[in-house]
């Protein structure tokens, strides 16, 4: 009896904090909180970040003003930790958002304990794990054998349920060195694994390393990837052994494509910035 009322008291305890990430107008309905899976005990604890009253139609009208909702992130979580006390905080995270802020989010997230990340399943139609078995597919490095030592820049396009637009990219940033990472087949569905998911992140940072290595201070990141692989390469950026990165933003009709991008804070940057693109002429081939 006395260690029923001493678990129900520790039940009470426990939170489970949900960070909801909306930043999209053709979002979902369903709430992230009415998914979370049922081993997490304890109250739920909402943590909401939406951004769409700083979007038009698809678009991110104001980025600054949407990136001023993440800054304090870090010390929302932190606060939320030290009044549930030491280990009696579950973190949830799943969300429709812009990619760079997605990226972001994952970053000031980094190695939260006991988190679960969750992602929109549109066949289904509801939120879930990436529970799936594992396919085995894994990404492929191509455009880095030609590198030079001490490049100072390169373009890295990700690309996991879409192909990567190269021709937006040199619209973007000229002919600036163009390395991808890509899976062998691209798909909307080819993330609902976590070893899966584990495995590209794990590329993902040994890429950067390896560039970091042969002299590249800046990484301008491109990625078409589900919202929770974004959440899980921000999630794994190390701010001190890896380049400064910057994040793009894809409007396909924008001009440049990539019309802004998010430098992420690393190398004592304090504070993400928004960084503007300037379209860049691209010259004909036509004879």
């Amino acid at each position: 009896m006395i260690d029923h009322i001493a678990d129900r008291r520790q039940l009470r305890k426990q939170s489970v904090v949900v960070l909801e990430h909306r930043g999209l107008h053709q979002t979902v309905d369903t709430p992230l909180a009415s998914a979370v899976p049922k081993h997490l005990k304890g109250r739920i604890d909402l943590l909401p970040v939406d951004h769409r009253q700083s979007t038009s139609t698809s678009q991110i009208s104001s980025p600054e003003d949407a990136l001023s909702q993440i800054a304090g992130l870090r010390q929302q979580l932190r606060q939320k930790r030290d009044a549930a006390g030491p280990g009696n905080v579950r973190l949830v995270y799943g969300g429709m958002a812009p990619v760079p802020l997605t990226f972001l989010t994952g970053m000031m997230v980094g190695n939260e304990a006991g988190l679960t990340v969750m992602d929109w399943d549109r066949f289904a139609e509801k939120w879930r794990e990436p529970d799936g078995e594992d396919d085995g597919d894994r990404f492929g490095v191509f455009g880095d054998e030609g590198l030079k030592d001490d490049v100072p820049e390169v373009a890295l396009a990700v690309a996991v349920s879409y192909p990567s637009d190269a021709d937006g990219i040199r619209a973007t940033l000229g002919d600036m060195p163009l390395i991808r990472l890509a899976l062998p087949t691209v798909s909307t569905t080819a993330h609902w694994s976590a070893d899966k998911q584990s495995a590209m992140a794990k590329d993902f940072t040994d890429l950067l390393g390896d560039l970091m290595a042969k002299g590249v201070k800046r990484v301008h990141l491109f990625i078409a990837a589900p919202n929770s692989v974004v959440f899980t390469l921000g999630r794994h950026l190390d701010d001190r052994l890896h380049p400064e990165v910057l994040v793009y933003q894809y409007e396909r009709s924008a001009s440049p494509p990539f019309p802004w991008a998010v430098q992420m804070p690393t190398h004592g940057r304090s504070a993400a910035q928004i960084v503007r693109s300037v379209a860049i002429a691209i010259p004909s081939t036509a004879n």
